[in-house]
């Protein structure tokens, strides 16, 4: 004689209650108190703006000395009028397809770090993170009119 089967369901003695919410939402989505950290995981190391094509002072005595003193830093320190943001539509075209070309095109901002008179390091920020893309030596990435010239 066959048996019955008997189906087994869970019972909850209670519902959770609709009002309780997540604690620190707000402080996890701010990260412009939080330090700013570098990968270097992501360098372009082909293209224009390869890192390949450095020179090792400039790499030693600027990027490393750049690199040391932005890691002591919080982001709200950093940007301002000579590290900001720059949207991706804004930059050359050529730069728009190497994202492409180097899978990184998912992205609408770009960061680009100042380190002495036209040189700069660009990059993709994640919370508070730094993903090193390019070294652009001579301010071609995204070109501006100098004032008073």
């Amino acid at each position: 004689m066959p048996t019955k089967k008997k189906t087994k369901k869970p019972h909850q003695k209670h519902s959770p209650p609709n009002r309780k919410k997540a604690r620190g939402i707000k402080k996890a989505q701010n990260t412009e108190n939080a330090f700013c950290a570098w990968n270097t995981n992501y360098i372009d190391c082909g293209g224009r703006w390869s890192w390949n094509n450095i020179d090792p002072k400039i790499w030693w005595d600027y990027i490393c000395k750049a690199r040391d003193d932005f890691k002591t830093m919080k982001w709200s320190e950093i940007i301002g009028k000579h590290h900001h943001p720059i949207d991706v539509c804004k930059i050359i075209p050529e730069a728009q397809k190497r994202l492409e070309e180097i899978n990184q095109h998912d992205t609408d901002v770009l960061y680009s770090f100042t380190i002495g008179g036209s040189s700069r390091i660009w990059g993709i920020r994640e919370r508070s993170t730094f993903k090193v893309l390019w070294w652009d030596p001579d301010h071609e990435i995204y070109p501006v009119d100098k004032r008073y010239t």
